[in-house]
């Protein structure tokens, strides 16, 4: 994927699972019934809870946000999460004096509207390299 392809899914994903602030997703806070395990929350989680600006990239990429103790690695997909957060980064510098995107996602004043919003932008700004 491109970056602006992962840009407007990760806006996507925002949209409807909702924005997430301190960490990639949002941790089960619900107790466990109905026989559903730990590891089974996790999973719901990181496939389908708010997400950070980060978060929703790799949702955008892998379908699910990462976790370092099944991170599988695979050199293309990290690569088009390191070109686009690369890349949003600038972006959110050059155009709206940002230069912390974590820090950015996690403000109080920081919305799910503006993050969605700012993601569209910066996909619409995206220009192939010519090379």
């Amino acid at each position: 994927m491109k970056p602006a392809e992962v840009l407007r899914a990760a806006a996507n994903i925002i949209e409807c699972h909702g924005h997430n602030k301190g960490s990639a997703y949002a941790y089960p806070r619900i107790r466990r019934t109905g026989g559903a395990t730990w590891e089974q929350l996790i999973e719901d989680a990181v496939t389908r809870a708010p997400v950070s600006v980060e978060g929703a990239m790799e949702r955008a990429i892998w379908g699910k946000v990462q976790r370092f103790d099944s991170f599988r690695f695979e050199t293309g997909k990290l690569a088009e999460l390191i070109e686009t957060r690369n890349y949003f980064c600038d972006w959110l510098t050059w155009t709206r004096g940002i230069t912390n995107m974590s820090a950015w996602n996690d403000d109080p004043d920081t919305t799910p509207e503006m993050v969605a919003l700012l993601l569209r932008k910066a996909a619409d700004d995206w220009t192939d390299p010519p090379f």
